[in-house]
């Protein structure tokens, strides 16, 4: 991962801003949703969609929904297949 990506600071803590990976973030550099997670080029099949999770990617894992609509999820293999991921 890169250094300074929201993604890392998301793994190292915000601290109310005074975590490492906080102090690394320039708010003023906007990124995409993509660059957001700092793995570099060619990473595309490994970044989740940037989108909900519908009924059909449930249903295409193999997963339930509860009583308000969110995916049952056990595993990071359950996140993994409902997003269409590799696994690990």
């Amino acid at each position: 991962l890169e250094a300074d990506t929201w993604w890392s600071t998301e793994l190292d803590g915000w601290s109310g801003g005074d975590g490492d990976g906080a102090r690394r973030v320039d708010p003023a550099r906007r990124r995409d949703y993509a660059d957001g997670f700092g793995l570099g080029p060619g990473s595309a099949g490994l970044i989740p969609p940037e989108r909900r999770a519908t009924k059909d990617d449930l249903a295409r894992a193999g997963l339930d929904a509860d009583g308000f609509g969110l995916p049952v999820l056990n595993s990071w293999s359950d996140y993994y297949a409902l997003r269409g991921l590799p696994p690990e």
